[in-house]
Order: structure tokens, then C-alpha cells, then sequence
């Protein structure tokens, strides 16, 4: 079995991760879920928070664990190629969900210039444009557009805010770290927020030791979390 580290993206919280963690332990496994800075209890900083804020708080929750973690992010959390940058030997493998994952040199804004038209007029910026919201129609139509209302309804309520500079941030991840920690990508093929064919060319940037896809939106932890709990299960036994 193995001990779970699960990292949220944009506007999202730990919370997002409920329905994967409980069945993630009913096989036997440990799941930490860590509030990124920003959100839960610290969502009074959202505005100022950078990468490297992130960074650290999940550098510290991979040294916290009694064993080396499968270290999971979704969507900006692809952000976790640089802790494994940092702590290669504390990481068991590394997992990507229709994750951001800019290549050396690059930062995650430039996938952002792809995203849906539609989606980025749905997000309501701060007066000093430094973070944003997003609406409740984007969030239904891009984050959860594969769940029912009665999935989705609930949650717009606990969408955060996200800061612009973790966006800005240039990715230099060296192969001698993030090289050496096997790393596994899962793409969403029913995306409408990060799109199938951006997820492919991020792909095709990176040598992941495997490519797995999920018949799900952006958000497969609402839409298709027994398929995803059973695809990060066999990864682990894998890795």
C-alpha cells in the first residue's frame, strides 16, 4: 500500500478530493489532502500567494510523511515536478491529472493563451488584476461539466480565489531531480478547461513512464472518482 499526497488546482480546495480519499483508504492506503496557501483557513492571503508559497507547503508535507508519497496534482498543481526538483528522494512517484506542466524556461501562463475563449471571459478579475474568481457559469461549464447539479451545486459555494503569480513563475526543473522520480500523466478526455489536445502536447514535452486516460471532465475526483481512485490504486502498485 502506499501513502497518498493530493494537491488541488485553481479555485479548488483540499475539499475536492473527499470521494478519491475515502476510497483511496478503503484499499488500504494513507491520503494527506493539503490546503494549498491561500485557500481553506488561509484564504485571506489568496491575493499575494506565489509559487514558491506553494511550493514549500508541499515540500514540507512530502518531509512529513512517514514514507515516500505518491505525490498526485491536478491541473496547477502540476506544480509538483518542482518539489520533486527539490526532494527527488522523498517522492515514490509522481502523478498528473490533466495537469500544467510548462517546459524549462516556460511558466503556466503560456497554456492559459490556449484555454476556451468562453472559459477565460468567465473569469472576474481583482481591480489590480493580481487574482481572480471564477463565475458560477464557468465553474458548471468548465470545471464540472460532466457532473449532475445535485454534485455540482454544492460546491460553488466553496470556490476560492486564485492568485495571478503562481501563473507567472518560470519552470526549471533539472532530468538529474525531476528526472530521475517516475512520473505518470492521466489525461480527461471530456475536458473543457484544459482540452484534450493541450494535455497531448504536454505529453509529448515530458517522458512520463505512462499515459492513462479517464472518460471525465476537468474535475474526474466529482465526475468519476471510482475510476480515478482504481487508476491512482494501480499506478501506486506500479511505481
Amino acid at each position: 500500500m502506499a501513502c497518498f499526497l493530493l494537491v488541488h488546482g485553481a479555485w479548488q480546495g483540499a475539499w475536492c478530493w473527499q470521494n478519491v480519499a475515502e476510497r483511496l483508504e478503503k484499499l488500504g492506503h494513507t491520503v494527506l489532502t493539503p490546503n494549498l496557501p491561500g485557500y481553506g483557513s488561509d484564504s485571506a492571503h489568496a491575493s499575494s500567494t506565489t509559487l514558491q508559497d506553494y511550493i514549500s507547503c508541499i515540500k514540507e508535507a512530502v518531509i512529513s510523511c512517514t514514507e515516500n508519497p505518491v505525490l498526485v496534482g491536478h491541473s496547477s498543481g502540476g506544480f509538483i515536478s518542482l518539489v520533486a526538483d527539490i526532494v527527488p528522494d522523498r517522492i515514490r512517484s509522481l502523478v498528473f491529472i490533466a495537469a500544467l506542466v510548462p517546459a524549462d524556461g516556460y511558466s503556466m501562463m503560456q497554456f492559459v493563451n490556449q484555454f476556451d475563449l468562453e472559459y477565460l471571459s468567465e473569469i472576474q478579475w481583482a481591480p489590480d488584476g493580481r487574482s481572480a474568481r471564477l463565475s458560477v457559469l464557468g465553474a458548471a461549464n468548465f470545471l464540472y461539466s460532466e457532473c449532475p447539479p445535485a454534485v455540482v451545486n454544492p460546491l460553488l459555494p466553496m470556490l476560492g480565489v486564485q492568485s495571478v503569480a503562481p501563473y507567472e513563475y518560470r519552470f526549471s526543473p533539472s532530468s538529474t531531480n525531476f528526472g530521475k522520480v517516475p512520473r505518470h500523466y492521466i489525461r480527461t478526455v471530456r475536458d473543457r478547461l484544459v482540452p484534450p489536445r493541450l494535455q497531448e502536447e504536454i505529453c509529448a514535452i515530458h517522458d512520463f513512464k505512462s499515459v492513462h486516460s479517464l472518460d471525465a471532465d476537468h474535475s474526474p475526483f466529482f465526475s468519476t472518482p471510482e475510476r480515478l481512485s482504481s487508476l491512482l490504486h494501480m499506478i501506486a502498485q506500479q511505481s
